[in-house]
């Protein structure tokens, strides 16, 4: 690592770890207006001192998730319940209530999704045994309804996090008991530091764009192909790095951990989600690729200013006019784009890690389990 990235990674770590017991809240009008609100205290006398970590692993494990908390607890404090893992061995109905017991967690973190794995039934009888024992669970994907498996956990858990703000009618509607915001986070040594290293054996564009091609599945996809369309239309060099086929200028493929590696070889990151109207909904993606130090051109969400300094941060955009331009305005300024790119990096830096998603949510949960008889 050269000397300039060791003094990069240490300002922005510093100025992280001094906030860190004192999250920014997120339910303000502009992120200029959250950035000077009044912070969420944590309290003094914390008892939430454990916590079990069960979380999706279908082809990755969720590393991020498991270093914020064990950065934040301890490792001694934190146990990797990879249920996923465990169904591959060999799981029983009775494989999570053990763990839960041997562990005696005061939090027990779930990302179940739709994956079927734990039940509803499951969980209520962890909640029999391990009455003090909050639960949450989170999903980061958003979907056109709620499964019957996602409304029982809904109905089965203390609290349902999810990552954005317009669904949330969608959970209370499928039973959950309390629902909030929170949003995909980062995963510090893949998404920030970009570890394991790796060199893309394809070359990158100018503008690159990392996505899947869903057809008529998502709402998403055609306004990646009306993005790319638009840039190859104004003779900007675009190429897409995803599972695309047809007459598009598909340039490789890379693993989710990998996009970094991708995203800080290009000029500009274009990036468009499978959803764009759902109020404050965005996928990793966005944080990644701002975590790369590529400036980034986003199709706009609702509420997306309450996120970043929109023409500070990233440009978003709504038109074709809008994409065309601020590519090319970025493309044609090197001190812009570098400009752009640091802000965005240090952003995401600190306010949207899985340190800062856990530390925002802790004193929620701390006053659940403060409720709970027993």
């Amino acid at each position: 690592m050269t000397r300039g990235a060791k003094s990069e990674i240490s300002q922005v770590a510093n100025e992280f770890f001094r906030a860190r017991m004192v999250p920014q809240p997120r339910n303000k009008e502009t992120w200029e207006s959250r950035k000077t609100s009044a912070p969420v205290t944590v309290e003094k006398n914390m008892s939430i001192k454990k916590v079990l970590c069960a979380t999706i692993n279908h082809d990755h494990p969720q590393k991020g998730m498991l270093h914020a908390m064990r950065g934040i607890f301890g490792d001694l404090n934190v146990r990797d319940h990879d249920y996923c893992q465990l169904k591959r061995n060999g799981y029983t109905n009775q494989t999570f209530l053990a763990a839960c017991l041997d562990h005696k967690p005061d939090w027990i973190w779930l990302q179940l999704q739709d994956t079927n794995i734990i039940s509803d039934k499951e969980i209520l009888e962890v909640r029999k045994h391990l009455p003090k024992t909050v639960i949450t669970h989170w999903t980061g994907d958003a979907r056109q309804e709620i499964s019957s498996y996602l409304s029982s956990i809904c109905r089965a858990t203390h609290l349902t996090l999810i990552s954005s703000v317009g669904m949330i009618p969608m959970f209370l509607k499928a039973g959950a008991s309390q629902v909030e915001y929170l949003q995909i986070g980062l995963d510090w040594h893949e998404d920030v530091m970009g570890e394991p290293d790796w060199t893309p054996p394809f070359r990158v564009p100018e503008v690159v764009l990392i996505a899947g091609h869903y057809g008529d599945a998502f709402p998403g996809t055609r306004q990646r192909e009306e993005a790319v369309r638009a840039l190859q239309e104004a003779g900007i060099d675009v190429g897409i790095v995803g599972n695309w086929g047809g007459p598009w200028p598909v340039v490789g493929s890379c693993h989710v951990k990998q996009q970094h590696h991708v995203w800080k070889r290009a000029k500009v990151c274009l990036n468009v989600n499978n959803f764009n109207e759902i109020e404050q909904y965005y996928s990793d993606r966005q944080l990644i690729s701002m975590a790369s130090g590529t400036p980034v051109v986003c199709h706009y969400i609702p509420g997306l200013e309450r996120e970043f300094a929109l023409g500070h941060h990233c440009y978003s955009y709504e038109t074709r006019y809008q994409l065309v331009r601020f590519v090319q305005e970025l493309l044609n300024d090197e001190l812009a784009r570098k400009r752009m790119g640091q802000a965005g990096r240090s952003e995401v830096i600190k306010n949207h890690t899985w340190f800062s998603r856990f530390l925002s949510v802790l004193p929620m949960v701390e006053k659940i389990r403060q409720n709970l008889p027993g």
